[in-house]
This record gives C-alpha cells, structure tokens and sequence, in this order.
C-alpha cells in the first residue's frame, strides 16, 4: 500500500499548491503536438 500513500501524499501536495510551490506538468507525445513542436520548461528547478 506505499503507492496509495505516496499518491494520496502528491494528491495533499498539489492540492495545496500555492503554499507547496508545486507545479503541476503535462507530458504529451511530440506528435501530439498541435504544431508539431516540442515545448520546453525553461528555469525548472527541482527540490524545492
């Protein structure tokens, strides 16, 4: 049961975003692109 933990403690995590600093991401295939361009996160810091 540590994933239910682990998911429910990210759930409790991104629910409180603002006071976490947590950034929620959204990965996508480049195909799925609408103009067939890979965007990416600049200045991402990880930790924090």
């Amino acid at each position: 049961m540590k994933a239910l933990g682990d998911m429910m403690a990210a759930y409790d995590t991104f629910g409180r975003a603002s006071e976490t600093g947590a950034l929620k991401v959204v990965l996508t295939a480049a195909s799925a692109s609408p103009n067939g361009k890979v965007a990416e996160l600049a200045g991402a810091t990880a930790g924090r």
